[in-house]
């Protein structure tokens, strides 16, 4: 099931179930904490953010072929950062540039965002999937002479600027997909192209970095979880969406 979270033409923020025949039809509640399709036929007046997450966890060199080409290698244990929540961006909304931190290496990439339905901590890897509310897509830009060369030897900063974490339009809910955690290949039905072959691409699984990234610290629910490396571009111009 595909769920967009709008804005009506009076500002008010709402759910909506997609392909529905009649159009996206309103539901009562949130994707997070349990809802009802209503017959009502939503009026949309801006496609938002499918989540608001208090925290974004990523997993670097989760793409071997990626990592090989860049000559980083795969470690033992995953590269684990974060982008701030002041980075979210709405789907087809513009990329904006720092003003005063300049950058002129700023590129992106496509990634298939976890979207995280419950609070958990030291969750067990069987287990993982099971505070897995659905999955979206992301895009990770970068500036990336901040993540390497003058951001003080951490990524934070270069992955953190405003509207350098767009995501979007819809999330999907893990019961729709049969294949999240197989080495077969899912297609994200409405979320543009997020299509990979794990067995191909050298993708880690869904819930073995799940179960990493909730070692040791508690995650939130509404948390987003970037897992896959999608394709890395040339740099990008400011204002692309």
């Amino acid at each position: 099931m595909k769920v967009i979270r709008y804005e009506d033409p009076y500002g008010k923020i709402h759910h909506a179930v997609e392909g529905q025949q009649a159009g996206p039809l309103r539901v009562e509640g949130d994707p997070l904490h349990g809802f009802q399709v209503t017959g009502e036929t939503a009026i949309v007046g801006k496609i938002l953010a499918p989540v608001v997450p208090t925290m974004i966890w990523c997993i670097g060199k989760n793409y071997r072929r990626h990592a090989d080409e860049v000559g980083m290698g795969v470690d033992e244990y995953p590269e684990v950062f974060a982008k701030g929540a002041n980075a979210v961006q709405d789907p087809g909304q513009p990329i904006r540039f720092p003003e005063r931190a300049k950058s002129s290496e700023i590129d992106y990439e496509g990634e298939l965002v976890v979207v995280i339905g419950k609070a958990c901590k030291d969750v067990a890897r069987e287990r993982a999937l099971g505070y897995v509310a659905g999955y979206t897509c992301g895009n990770d830009v970068s500036a990336r002479d901040w993540q390497l060369k003058t951001g003080g030897s951490q990524w934070c900063r270069g992955k953190s600027f405003d509207t350098f974490a767009p995501l979007g339009p819809c999330l999907l809910t893990r019961d729709s997909l049969t294949n999240s955690d197989t080495g077969k290949r899912p297609h994200y039905a409405g979320c543009n192209d997020a299509r990979h072959d794990s067995r191909r691409a050298g993708l880690d699984r869904v819930s073995q970095p799940k179960h990493y990234a909730a070692s040791g610290h508690s995650n939130l629910y509404g948390n987003a979880e970037r897992r896959w490396h999608g394709s890395e571009s040339p740099a990008l111009a400011e204002g692309w969406r």
